[in-house]
């Protein structure tokens, strides 16, 4: 591997990369975030890992403070002549998407289904009251289903005026709501704090929510102007 190859992990305005102590790439009003291609040790998952860890690192370090669009990881070039031509290329879209994500970070939302809650020992009882809280306890967990998901739409609908955009993720369980969040950085903990509220209802159901970041905005590095529309 040539040693003259290096990566692009992310674009920023050119003011803001003249503060980093990273190397940057400049191409007009825009610059690029780069680093030296390391050399290949291991096989390829050990060197995607190691690549991807660095990435998020260099990433994520830029954006507590600055914004920054991330590129696909793995971006190389030979040079940089080649690299900026190309980057210049998209330079409009790269401003439009900057602009989309300006001073914001990516939150994830994960809420577990951990199910139902245990119920509480029943007191000594006779047939009668055993039946009926039989059927109360069955009642119970046939409308479990429909009370998780009436609390999910809520919590969802109690959030969505924090942030700027959100991409639902398909849930694996035992998740039961997997949420990316486009949020302004000042509002980090206003998000969080609105999250802990719900923690008493949630747990009523058997959920647990976490909130994870801030990050850098991954999942709306894609985004257009029209999409806020």
């Amino acid at each position: 591997m040539s040693a003259a190859r290096f990566l692009v992990h992310g674009v920023m305005r050119a003011p803001d990369s003249r503060r980093l102590s990273l190397a940057a790439l400049p191409f007009g009003d825009l610059a690029a975030v780069i680093s030296p291609e390391p050399e290949s040790e291991g096989d390829d998952a050990a060197r995607t890992l190691a690549l991807a860890e660095r990435h998020h690192a260099i990433l994520s370090g830029i954006a507590e403070a600055a914004d920054i669009l991330p590129v696909r990881l793995g971006a190389a070039f030979a040079d940089a002549d080649t690299a900026a031509r190309a980057l210049a290329e998209m330079a409009d879209l790269f401003r439009a998407r900057l602009d989309v994500c300006a001073d914001a970070v990516e939150l994830a939302l994960v809420v577990e289904d951990l199910g139902a809650p245990p119920a509480p020992p029943a007191a000594a009882a006779g047939g009668k009251d055993y039946l009926k809280a039989r059927a109360a306890a069955l009642s119970e967990a046939r409308s479990r289903p429909a009370r998780v998901a009436a609390a999910l739409e809520a919590l969802e609908a109690d959030l969505t005026p924090l942030s700027r955009a959100r991409v639902r993720r398909p849930p694996a369980p035992p998740r039961a709501l997997d949420l990316a969040w486009l949020v302004q950085r000042c509002a980090i903990s206003t998000v969080s704090n609105r999250i802990r509220q719900w923690e008493d209802r949630l747990a009523a159901l058997g959920l647990a929510a976490s909130l994870r970041g801030p990050w850098p905005v991954y999942s709306f590095a894609s985004l257009s102007p029209a999409s806020l529309s």
